[in-house]
């Protein structure tokens, strides 16, 4: 049995038993990319149930390992404030990746959300910012 069969099996396991301080746990201790292959895996309810668990950054630093399908149906499964705080403790290069493969509506209500890191993310995703108003008439 490879390593993601064995996490698969761990993560499942701790799914169905309900024990959220074991399945927290598990979860911080595993380095987000052995588990983004792993989430893939699980039936999107399931998914859901572990990036609730999962605290914000580590959210966000498996959140950035996933691939873009799954990415897509976790951002748009989740709440937009769940998303939107996952996004505040990623980097803005990472944050913007994720924002950058969501349609444009989406992207520009998350980016709304978030409160950190806004300007940062929607400049590395290329989203226009609304002009400045101009104080002093230059």
């Amino acid at each position: 049995m490879d390593m993601d069969s064995r996490l698969l099996e761990s993560l499942k396991d701790l799914l169905e038993g309900g024990s959220e301080p074991r399945l927290t746990e598990f979860l911080t201790e595993v380095h987000p990319a052995d588990l983004a292959p792993v989430l893939r895996a699980l039936p999107l309810e399931q998914q859901i149930t572990v990036f609730r668990v999962l605290p914000s950054d580590r959210a966000g630093e498996v959140l950035s390992e996933v691939d873009d399908q799954t990415l897509i149906d976790l951002v748009r499964s989740l709440d937009d404030v769940e998303v939107s705080r996952i996004l505040d403790e990623m980097p803005p290069d990472h944050a913007a990746e994720v924002v950058e493969e969501l349609p444009a509506e989406h992207a520009e209500k998350l980016l709304d959300l978030m409160t950190d890191v806004q300007g940062r993310v929607r400049a590395h995703a290329g989203i226009e910012l609304e002009p400045e108003v101009k104080l002093w008439g230059g």
